[in-house]
């Protein structure tokens, strides 16, 4: 059967309006389905990111506290070590300062030096090495 010039181009004109419309419905979703697709995979690798970036944060946090903890274990430790030398100088001073004490109170107890200025009472020491 032989399709005449007029029947030929009504069939292709008629099909032009047919076809895309059954097509365009299968493009739009072949279309439409990479781009969800790409944005479901985007929505994933954020997510992905953002679990990433928070475990670093707490990381990190983590690490601040252990280095705080650190730095006071070594404060308390200072803090010891210094109570200990005040200890032990307290204890190695105490017979000098004993000693000074005595000292003083023997010269506080000197009627001939007391309230003097210190070159009248070595002047007559002087005086008498002199001669």
């Amino acid at each position: 059967m032989r399709l005449s010039y007029k029947t030929l181009v009504a069939a292709v004109t008629a099909a032009a309006f047919v076809v895309p419309t059954s097509f365009s419905s299968a493009f739009a979703e072949d279309a439409a389905q990479p781009a969800a697709d790409q944005a479901a995979a985007t929505a994933d690798a954020a997510k992905a990111d953002a679990a990433k970036t928070d475990a670093k944060v707490q990381e990190t946090a983590a690490k601040a506290q252990e280095t705080a903890a650190k730095a006071d274990a070594n404060a308390v430790k200072a803090e010891a070590s210094a109570d200990k030398a005040d200890v032990a100088a307290d204890t190695k001073d105490a017979p000098k300062a004993k000693k000074a004490a005595a000292h003083h109170r023997k010269h506080r107890k000197c009627k001939k030096c007391h309230g003097k200025k210190h070159a009248n009472h070595v002047a007559p020491k002087a005086d008498a090495a002199a001669k």
